[in-house]
């Protein structure tokens, strides 16, 4: 439990930036426990672990536990506002102590449960089939978002919900790369789209899941989710509750070889960039396929196994809405 009040201490102040790596070096840098933490959403083998911490008989941790989830949800008011914290929830998942469900606000439904099992097979119906080309041939991100938001019915009064509305609305990078102090920096896509969207002819790469996240965001600032750094599972127990999830993986779907990757100098540290990036909207899975909507014009599936290293190696990237 004192793990949850620095996580999110730390995370409130550096604003919440979600990375399956990011999470535990929080937990080493964080020196102080709230007296009073801003929210626990675990319960029951967790209150017994907060018990054993606190010296609160485990009843009263319970109890407690419990009063937090239902005054504040899934949600917590932290430094810079209405935080989202679908990560911590993923953290005390796979604490080998904790073996409860997650609830979001107001809902009955498992959010990111703790010992979540998919249950075998799931298939979304009704998402469109969205291609990226001609107008964005190197808009695989912003199509597949876009793919996202018009299956959820979801406006906004600023943007359009049509692919070229998203590819104009998305946060881009100033510059591609330039020189300084005789060294080259790149543009990192962790801050916005790299280059041109539109003209291959040009320099450009691609966008990852923050910009994407933001984006989803103003369209429902409510259920836009960045499940980035879950654990594979948890994508697939979204897609059981009938809602997508936008992934970066590659236009392989499955592991390239150290080969096909290098790593970019950028302002905001180094970053691992591939040239065959692709994002897709996954629809579905069974025991063998992952099922999903590619913006390159096509409805695929790939083996799972493979599909999901794919995804691991490019960082475990995804974005949905709360179902």
């Amino acid at each position: 439990m004192k793990k949850a009040a620095l996580i999110l201490t730390a995370l409130s102040a550096a604003g919440a930036v979600w990375c399956a790596g990011l999470y535990f070096q929080v937990v080493a840098e964080a020196k102080e426990v709230p007296k009073d933490p801003v929210l626990s959403s675990v319960s029951g083998a967790a209150a017994r672990s907060l018990a054993k911490e606190t010296g609160k008989a485990a009843v009263e941790a319970d109890n407690y536990m419990e009063e937090i989830i239902k005054k504040n949800g899934f949600y917590a008011n932290g430094a810079d506002g209405l935080l989202q914290i679908p990560n911590i929830a993923v953290f005390f998942a796979e604490n080998p102590d904790f073996d409860e469900d997650i609830y979001y606000k107001g809902n009955e439904t498992p959010a990111l449960g703790g010992g979540h099992t998919p249950r075998g097979s799931a298939k979304i119906s009704g998402v469109p089939l969205i291609a990226q080309n001609p107008e964005l041939p190197r808009g695989c991100e912003v199509t597949s978002l876009t793919m996202l938001i018009q299956r959820a019915g979801l406006k906004s009064a600023e943007i359009g919900s049509d692919k070229l509305s998203l590819a104009a609305a998305v946060k881009k990078t100033e510059r591609t790369s330039w020189t300084e102090g005789g060294r080259v920096v790149r543009a990192n896509p962790n801050d916005g789209f790299v280059g041109d969207m539109y003209n291959m002819s040009r320099a450009g790469y691609g966008v990852y899941h923050a910009p994407v996240y933001e984006l989803l965001a103003r369209f429902s600032p409510e259920r836009a989710i960045d499940v980035t750094g879950a654990p594979f599972e948890r994508l697939l127990w979204l897609v059981e509750q009938d809602m997508p999830v936008w992934v970066v993986t590659n236009s392989t779907h499955r592991p390239l070889p150290a080969s096909e990757f290098e790593t970019w100098e950028t302002h905001s540290g180094p970053v691992k960039i591939t040239w065959k990036e692709h994002a897709v909207l996954i629809t579905g899975y069974d025991e063998n396929f992952i099922y999903f909507n590619d913006p390159l014009l096509a409805y695929s599936k790939a083996p799972r196994e493979g599909f999901r290293a794919a995804w691991l190696q490019m960082g475990a990237q995804a974005v949905s809405l709360n179902p």
